[in-house]
C-alpha cells in the first residue's frame, strides 16, 4: 500500500520535471505540418433486417497549419486547421446466412485547439467533418454503395520528440452510419 502514494506523487510531479528538463526546446511555432499513422476502429451499421458490427486496422495521412499561440486565456493556447485522408479498412461480419464486408474511406477537415501541459506535452480537442464513402458487399457482390458528410469529434495527446517531430495519440468519434470510432497513433513533422 505504500507504493500507491509514491506512484501518485511521481505521476503528479512528472509534468513539472519534464518541463524543467526541456528548457532547450524552442517554443511552439506556427507553420505547416504533415503526418501519418495507423489505428484501430469500430464501425456499426444497423437497419430493419441487418446488423453489422466489427473492427479493423486503419491508416491516416494528414496535413495542417498551426497558427501562432494566443494568450487570451490565463495560459497559452494554439490552434490548427487540418485536412486528411482516412481508410477504415474492411469490417467483416456474418448476418442472414451471408458473409458481409464493409469498406469505408474518406476525407476529414478539422479545427484543433491545443493546450500545452509542458514544453513537450499537449492535450488537444478537435471538431470537424468526415466526408465518407462506404461500400457494402455480401458474399463478394456489392449490395450497397453510400456516401455522406457527417460530424467528427476527437481528442488526444501530443508529445514533441524534437524540434520538428512529434507523436500523437487520438481518439475520434465519427457520426456516420450508426457510429464509428477510431484510435490512431501518428507521427508528425512540422516544416520550419
Amino acid at each position: 500500500m505504500k507504493l500507491l502514494p509514491a506512484l501518485f506523487l511521481i505521476l503528479y510531479l512528472s509534468p513539472f520535471t519534464l518541463w524543467a528538463e526541456q528548457g532547450d526546446l524552442p517554443l511552439r511555432t506556427s507553420g505547416f505540418y504533415a503526418g501519418g499513422g495507423v489505428g484501430y476502429n469500430q464501425v456499426d451499421l444497423k437497419n430493419e433486417q441487418l446488423t453489422i458490427s466489427g473492427n479493423d486496422l486503419s491508416y491516416k495521412l494528414f496535413v495542417g497549419y498551426q497558427f501562432p499561440g494566443y494568450s487570451f486565456l490565463p495560459f497559452d493556447t494554439f490552434f490548427a486547421l487540418e485536412a486528411g485522408y482516412m481508410d477504415l479498412g474492411t469490417v467483416e461480419d456474418q448476418a442472414l446466412g451471408a458473409e458481409f464486408e464493409l469498406d469505408i474511406h474518406g476525407f476529414d477537415l478539422y479545427a484543433i485547439g491545443y493546450l500545452p501541459v509542458t514544453r513537450r506535452f499537449d492535450v488537444f480537442g478537435k471538431a470537424g467533418v468526415f466526408l465518407w464513402d462506404a461500400k457494402l458487399k455480401a458474399d463478394g457482390s456489392t449490395v450497397d454503395d453510400d456516401n455522406g458528410t457527417d460530424l467528427a469529434l476527437g481528442f488526444g495527446v501530443e508529445y514533441r520528440t524534437g524540434k520538428s517531430y512529434s507523436a500523437r495519440l487520438t481518439l475520434e468519434s465519427l457520426d456516420m452510419l450508426d457510429g464509428a470510432w477510431v484510435a490512431t497513433l501518428a507521427g508528425t513533422y512540422q516544416f520550419k
